[in-house]
């Protein structure tokens, strides 16, 4: 899913979001449903995953998609024409050769955008812009009565504006997700960690919109809007819960692949490629294609620099590639994306992935224990899981290094 902050509905920003639905999962079986007319389509809700019938008219075509609007929303053929035709020309070609190619269910050689108001719960956490549903890649029978049958994407058309930049980053971001389905599940390889498909797909919004600081202020501020308490701990993407956090660092984390590769954005398609499902996937791509592979040794040296380079962006391998985000992350302080916890003795529990801020009271001579995935190192300088000297006011980076997405907190 591409899912829109609820304060920008519509017009500014846009938070990216799969929800990874696994084929398997998404099997109703029972009573078949009447068969579809021309023009007509299997939905889902997307809070209550309840299925629903919607009534579209064609409104555009290219050589690689083809356009339908949901009826009643003033979407013309001029419109749908436009669409086509960025599609074709911009969007398809990029996303295609950054990721791979895309399962062509119907034999087309096209992929159908619906443009619908996707149904979903008021009040939550944001609107849909958009979903990939893989049941629709599956044959129509008694384990999948809801399939279209074809390659196709939900593009919502409220609040989210038609022809905006936001919407087409949205088909962007969506055509990720069909082609990592496509490139993985489709040839019976291991489908990626929802986090990693959810960063894949921001890397996709990126190529399409370009300059990351079109969106790196805005997610930065959603992000530290969420300090509630001195001691609270910041959430990230690598034990998703689908949380405005897991959108906001999964974007940045992306993007710190990208500006510390060789290879740029290419950093993307090794990463899908990798015959892995976890982060193995990122570690194995990291080693061949960052300038710094000193960093690449382990995944808790790895996702340890990270949490540095967010405090100290402009270190070695931080973002001093690309100064807007490095600007962009120093102009909101150093407690960017963590708390600040000025008690050893009590901090909360960890999942793995989360960080906090720690401020040494005294000095004191600390080894971290072995037993746990929790790991402390002094902000600003290389990793080093050995014994640490802390002084008074030393700012301690405090993270949980496990590597295994269904870990406890500790």
């Amino acid at each position: 899913m591409y899912r829109l902050s609820d304060s920008k509905r519509g017009a500014l920003g846009v938070l990216a979001a799969v929800v990874c639905l696994i084929a398997s999962s998404c099997s109703v079986s029972g009573v078949m449903p009447e068969e579809l007319s021309e023009g007509e389509f299997w939905a889902w809700s997307t809070d209550t995953d309840e299925v629903y019938k919607v009534t579209a008219s064609k409104i555009g075509e290219g050589a690689r998609c083809i356009v339908y609007a949901e009826d009643g929303w003033n979407l013309d053929t001029e419109k749908g024409k436009r669409v086509a035709d960025e599609y074709d020309g911009v969007i398809y070609p990029l996303i295609t050769n950054a990721f791979g190619s895309i399962m062509d269910v119907d034999r087309n050689g096209k992929v159908i955008l619906l443009l619908l108001d996707i149904k979903e719960r008021s009040g939550g956490a944001g609107s849909v812009g958009g979903y990939f549903h893989p049941v629709n890649m599956m044959k129509r029978g008694s384990s999948y009565p809801y399939s279209n049958e074809a390659d196709m994407l939900y593009i919502d058309i409220n609040p989210q504006t038609p022809l905006s930049e936001e919407f087409y980053a949205t088909i962007s971001h969506e055509l990720q997700h069909l082609i990592h389905y496509s490139q993985t599940v489709a040839l019976a390889k291991p489908r990626k960690d929802t986090w990693i498909n959810e960063g894949l797909s921001t890397g996709a919004e990126y190529l399409y919109k370009g300059d990351p600081n079109k969106r790196m202020s805005y997610l930065l501020s959603i992000y530290n809007s969420t300090l509630a308490s001195p001691n609270a701990v910041k959430d990230n993407f690598f034990v998703w819960n689908g949380s405005l956090e897991d959108y906001a660092t999964a974007y940045l984390f992306f993007q710190w692949l990208r500006v510390n590769s060789k290879n740029s954005t290419l950093i993307y398609k090794q990463i899908l490629n990798e015959p892995y499902g976890d982060y193995q996937s990122v570690l194995n791509a990291a080693k061949s294609a960052f300038y710094d592979n000193t960093i690449t040794s382990s995944w808790e040296t790895f996702l340890a620099s990270w949490h540095i380079a967010n405090y100290k962006p402009q270190i070695s391998y931080g973002y001093q590639n690309d100064l807007l985000i490095a600007n962009t992350l120093s102009s909101y302080g150093r407690t960017a994306f963590y708390s600040v916890c000025r008690n050893l003795g009590g901090p909360p529990a960890l999942r793995p992935g989360e960080a906090l801020i720690t401020e040494v009271g005294s000095a004191t001579n600390f080894r971290p224990a072995t037993t746990t995935s929790i790991r402390y190192i002094k902000l600003g300088t290389t990793p080093d899981f050995n014994t640490i000297t802390f002084n008074q006011n030393d700012k301690i980076l405090t993270f949980n290094g496990s590597s295994n997405i269904g870990g406890s907190a500790q």
